[in-house]
């Protein structure tokens, strides 16, 4: 336990040593979209950098298809960006992108997450309120504890169709190995959580007649059916990852 402790602060080290510039990137991009306007020097000071770094950050936004524009009678920057500016993206997209700034190593860190949720709040701040209640069920679905090899789960082949059953709120029917048998069972997956070295899923199975949880690495198959299902009231993460087991130590 001891080693994976190190090894978690060893990965935390590497990403807030990577990240301040992407930190400080979205940080502007949160501000400069928001209500308030700031000029050189106040947007220097709310990011604690030089004025030439603020214009060149600035620059970074405007390459990546921000509108940021100047005005010259209160010497602020401000974008029009998302109240008067038609979305560049589909909604697919933003909920790809948003999901993808979920799951990012980043968020592990402090004031990476931070920047990272202003910075999607920002951009999906012109969206309708059912599609933004849609987009923080999804988000609120799968939870991360470790991402130590995150990137691999998230390349399974299911992982996809498992997210799209989520997002609807769909019942899938998996086929998973029990005592070297492959047995089917339907499932309402309820969330999925990144612990240790996996990805877990958890929901209601109608085999087991109970809340179950599952390794993806677990599962052989998976098909995502019409039926929909509701989630439990009062439920929460806290309830649902008593079920998993606990981590496993890297020695």
């Amino acid at each position: 336990m001891k080693k994976l402790r190190i090894d978690r602060d060893d990965s935390a080290a590497r990403n807030r040593s990577q990240s301040p510039r992407l930190v400080r990137i979205l940080r502007m991009f949160a501000l400069v979209t928001g209500s308030e306007l700031y000029n050189a020097d106040q947007l220097a000071g709310e990011l604690r950098v030089t004025r030439r770094t603020v214009y060149r950050d600035l620059q970074t936004l405007r390459a990546s298809g921000v509108d940021i524009r100047f005005d010259s009678e209160s010497r602020s920057f401000h974008s029009i960006y998302p109240s008067k500016m038609r979305p560049i993206l589909n909604l697919d997209d933003l909920l790809i992108l948003a999901l993808a700034a979920h799951v990012s190593p980043l968020a592990l860190d402090t004031s990476a997450s931070r920047s990272i949720r202003s910075a999607v709040a920002s951009l999906t701040g012109a969206l309708s309120k059912p599609v933004r209640h849609e987009l923080g069920a999804l988000l609120s679905a799968i939870g991360v504890s470790c991402k130590n090899s995150m990137e691999a789960t998230t390349k399974h082949p299911l992982f996809d169709r498992l997210v799209i059953a989520i997002r609807r709120r769909r019942a899938i029917r998996i086929t998973f190995k029990s005592a070297e048998l492959f047995k089917q069972t339907k499932f309402a997956p309820y969330r999925i959580e990144f612990v240790d070295n996996d990805a877990w899923l958890i929901g209601r199975s109608t085999v087991h007649r109970c809340v179950k949880c599952f390794c993806l690495n677990e599962i052989d198959n998976l098909e995502v059916l019409d039926d929909e299902f509701q989630l439990p009231r009062n439920l929460t993460r806290r309830c649902l990852v008593k079920l998993l087991p606990p981590l496993q130590s890297a020695g």
